[in-house]
């Protein structure tokens, strides 16, 4: 566990690619590159639209639920930890 309230240290959602300056988190792709990973978030959130957009209700409440479901089918095969609360501080 970390030892004061910044530390990622241990926490799977906390973790960078390694020699990067901590700047691309930990993924299932090996992707290193900053520019790179942004792209593909983008291009997998396009993707998470389109699959939601006629399926969500005009009065549906969006739940924390729903929005954890959104987030595993967005970035479930990059992030190991998709779809669950993150346990890191991710203020910058």
């Amino acid at each position: 566990m970390p030892t004061d309230r910044y530390s990622t240290d241990g926490l799977e959602d906390g973790e960078h690619e390694p020699g990067f300056d901590e700047r691309v988190l930990a993924n299932s792709l090996g992707v290193t590159d900053e520019a790179e990973m942004d792209q593909i978030e983008l291009e997998l959130l396009d993707q998470l639209y389109e699959s939601v957009i006629d399926s969500v209700e005009e009065d549906q409440s969006i739940t924390v639920s729903l929005i954890r479901e959104w987030h595993r089918q967005w970035l479930g095969n990059v992030y190991p930890w998709a779809g669950r609360i993150r346990t890191v501080d991710m203020s910058k």
